[in-house]
């Protein structure tokens, strides 16, 4: 059997898939578009910055930079600040 690491890893110690491919976040997207404001901001959120949803919940209003496009989040895996938006 394998060994898996768990700083970056693309499949789980079962072998399943830990994310999702382009299509998947297309078709995800497109789900979300028929969701209430909230839900979909939030699916967006989670879709182009990657977090997990206890990062999501850590985000203050001073960690986005709409200016831009930067949201720092704290990671919960290594508990330190981050940036993540357009490079």
């Amino acid at each position: 059997m394998a060994t898996f690491v768990a700083e970056m890893c693309l499949f789980d110690a079962e072998g399943h898939r830990l994310y999702l491919n382009a299509d998947e976040r297309q078709r995800f997207l497109k789900a979300a578009e028929k969701m209430k404001k909230a839900a979909r901001m939030l699916c967006h959120f989670y879709c182009y910055t990657g977090c997990r949803r206890g990062e999501a919940l850590l985000v203050k209003p001073r960690w986005i930079d709409l200016d831009k496009s930067v949201v720092q989040l704290q990671t919960l895996k290594k508990e330190r600040l981050i940036k993540k938006g357009k490079r």
